[in-house]
């Protein structure tokens, strides 16, 4: 056993154990304030699914806890896997924001693990990949997603992002056997965010298209490209099925419609340096310049990088005209400040090796005057991240809105307040329930009191959905969607409460085993190959 490598990797892990809690520090200095625009959509994800959890119940379909309490399928819409640990985190210590800030911390150190990982098999340079590592991790965008915008979504995508980054560089032009770095990668981003699949999906389209002439081997290649995307299809199919089923079933509106919002070039250049705004952080900015002044010492990947990089800063901006993709499918994207994630990612990369070749230039020999050095460096990356951070959590707003339209049927978007306010038609009359005849249950929602245990008709306050099921007096009925797609019921020779329940179908069952049964063979190949190869 080599006690030297394990001894090393134990300080290394306690360090990004340390710097992952800096990371929720301004948080915890702040209080734990709610912050960011769409903290009442993701804290009512987390607590759906922490409601879930505490009943035993792992695959949260039909909210029935929060967001009104109208049995809203957010959980075949929106990832959830991976909210997993905040909501594990909320049942542990009861408040919600401290648990955000735990979960903040967990993934934090899950990505400066995974960045260290793939850019030391990047580069075989320990000190070039923990530095890289840092600067992804404390980036500005990252920031602005966590403390600025509560892009949870997104967040927990960036955390993943490297990966399948590194993994489509090596099926296309490095060691091709690694292409389960993009399948599994790949399948991570989609349990965590839909836009940000579609946005990193087109970047590999987008530069196979453009570095096709260079790629060798291409059979080979090609045949692991397949392979990797059949893995990917399987891993993800825990979400991906239950999605595709629902979309086939009826139509839904496009979410969050809005036309393309752009900023100004000048403005993100401002707000970067000055820590305000979405905006992709101070480093961002010094690389864009220092990426130039520093080209020479760059090899091929970083100087790739830092193209890449610089043309999509460009791409994300004003310079580009958006305008003209207001009509097409780019629409969805919304706001083009997202594809700072893409920036972000490969600029770490040229900080990394930035910081190296300063350190490598002012290293001295002795042990104390080499800490400092490493000090010095370290504070040039936080430093203007905490500061950030302060700007952010001093001007802490929640946002006011719960996005329950975005996945409401769209038939069914006209008598959403009504649906929200748990209007009930009984026998023709319409009248508001009390929130005591409501009982959640995971997956569930029971309907009782006496505007509904003696009626014949009643058009109920939820949605149609696939795989709703129906009961009443403990037998399953039929039902049917009314005009405005709700869930209408009449029992003649039944009475009593009426439960609505989402039962998982054959398509759903499939896509959990099929998940599951792809991630544990991938996890359990990859720490065998990891203990044969050692």
């Amino acid at each position: 056993m080599n006690h030297k490598k394990y001894k090393k990797i134990f300080y290394r892990e306690i360090f990004f154990i340390v710097l992952a809690l800096l990371f929720i520090l301004p948080l915890a200095i702040h209080g734990f304030v709610p912050a960011g625009d769409d903290w009442k959509y993701h804290a009512n994800r987390i607590l759906e699914i922490a409601c879930n959890i505490k009943r035993g119940n792992f695959f949260p379909m039909m909210y029935t806890y929060t967001f009104k309490r109208i049995g809203y399928l957010l959980g075949a819409f929106y990832p959830w896997l991976m909210l997993l640990p905040f909501s594990i985190f909320k049942n542990m210590t009861s408040n919600i924001n401290v648990a955000i800030g735990l979960g903040y911390a967990f993934y934090i150190f899950i990505a400066l693990n995974l960045v260290y990982h793939v850019t030391n098999k990047l580069f075989k340079n320990e000190n070039q990949a923990i530095l890289t590592s840092i600067v992804y991790s404390f980036s500005g965008y990252i920031l602005t997603d966590c403390f600025k915008r509560m892009a949870l979504g997104e967040f927990l995508a960036m955390i993943f992002l490297p990966v399948a980054v590194y993994g489509f560089y090596a099926v296309f032009f490095d060691n091709k056997k690694d292409w389960p770095y993009l399948a599994f990668g790949m399948s991570a981003i989609i349990l965590s965010h839909v836009l940000s699949t579609f946005i990193t999906s087109t970047l590999f389209v987008i530069l196979l298209v453009v570095l096709f002439h260079w790629i060798d081997d291409r059979k080979a290649r090609f045949i692991r490209l397949g392979w990797a995307i059949l893995v990917c299809i399987a891993s993800s199919a825990i979400f991906f099925l239950p999605f595709a089923e629902q979309e086939l079933y009826q139509q839904f509106n496009q979410p969050s419609q809005t036309t393309l919002q752009v900023q100004n070039f000048g403005d993100v250049i401002v707000q970067s340096l000055n820590g305000t705004g979405y905006a992709c952080g101070t480093i961002t900015i010094l690389v864009l310049i220092f990426g130039m002044i520093m080209w020479n010492p760059l090899n091929k990947v970083e100087k790739a990088s830092y193209v890449i990089g610089t043309i999509t800063l460009i791409i994300a901006t004003s310079l580009f005209p958006w305008d003209l993709l207001n009509q097409t499918p780019f629409n969805v994207i919304q706001f083009p400040f997202r594809l700072y994630m893409l920036v972000t990612l490969f600029y770490s990369v040229v900080a990394g090796k930035i910081f190296m070749v300063m350190y490598q230039k002012l290293k001295r020999k002795d042990r104390i005057g080499n800490l400092l050095l490493k000090g010095a460096i370290l504070l040039t990356i936080l430093l203007p991240w905490f500061g950030s951070a302060q700007e952010y959590l001093d001007n802490a707003g929640v946002g006011p809105l719960w996005h329950i339209n975005d996945y409401t049927p769209a038939k069914g978007q006209n008598d959403l307040e009504n649906v929200c306010n748990h209007e009930v038609i009984s026998d023709g009359s319409a009248a508001i329930l009390n929130p005591n005849d409501i009982i959640s249950k995971p997956n569930e929602l029971i309907f009782k009191g006496q505007l509904i245990d003696n009626a014949v008709s009643l058009d109920l306050p939820t949605y149609n959905y696939k795989n709703i099921h129906v009961y009443r007096d403990g037998k399953k009925i039929n039902w049917k969607p009314s005009v405005n797609d709700t869930v209408t019921i009449h029992t003649s020779k039944l009475s009593g409460p009426v439960t609505v329940k989402y039962v998982p179908s054959f398509i759903d069952w499939l896509g959990i085993i099929v998940s599951i049964g792809t991630w544990v063979v991938g996890i359990v190949y990859y720490f065998r190959k990891k203990i044969i190869s050692e």
